[in-house]
């Protein structure tokens, strides 16, 4: 995600939010098949040789559904979450 695109889905998320930050001790878990492919290497692999955490968009993994295209249900609800402002265009 672009700069610019990365500030106004912060910006858009910020306005509908209420409340103090969260206290930043608090950590998020990531939940992911490590055995999966992407491509001709297991999600785990690329990871380690990539050095980034992928999202469903560009591995096409899922524990579910697989609607992380242009038009599926998990485009749709981050096009709302992020007023828009995503890598893929939200119309």
């Amino acid at each position: 995600m672009s700069g610019t695109a990365r500030a106004r889905a912060l910006s858009h998320v910020a306005a509908l939010s209420s409340g103090g930050p969260l206290d930043p001790g608090l950590r998020v878990t990531l939940n992911f098949h490590p055995d999966r492919l992407v491509g001709d290497l297991a999600i785990l692999e690329r990871l380690a040789k990539d050095g980034v955490y992928l999202s469903q968009f560009v591995t096409g993994t899922s524990n579910g559904g697989l609607t992380a295209h242009p038009g599926g249900e998990r485009w749709r609800r981050e096009c709302r979450i992020f007023g828009g402002a995503r890598i893929h265009a939200c119309s």
